[in-house]
């Protein structure tokens, strides 16, 4: 399971800012992007999931193996 400090810590990384929630997820936005990724309020989320997500940021297979790889 991937913690969700971990993963949000990710996309702040990549230049993601939180722009609105809702009862379920959080609408995260790359500055000077359109891209927008949803991730679900919850302690720990699923790997293939945190992957899913990650992908649709825009990582590639090697930062997001890094990203799994990391403590």
């Amino acid at each position: 399971m991937v913690p969700h400090r971990k993963l949000i810590a990710r996309l702040r990384k990549e230049g993601f800012t939180l722009r609105r929630e809702t009862k379920r997820v959080g609408i995260w936005k790359k500055r000077g992007s359109p891209l927008r990724v949803a991730v679900t309020h919850a302690n720990r989320h699923d790997p293939e999931y945190a992957r899913v997500v990650l992908r649709q940021a825009g990582l590639d297979d090697e930062q997001i193996r890094e990203f799994f790889a990391s403590p």
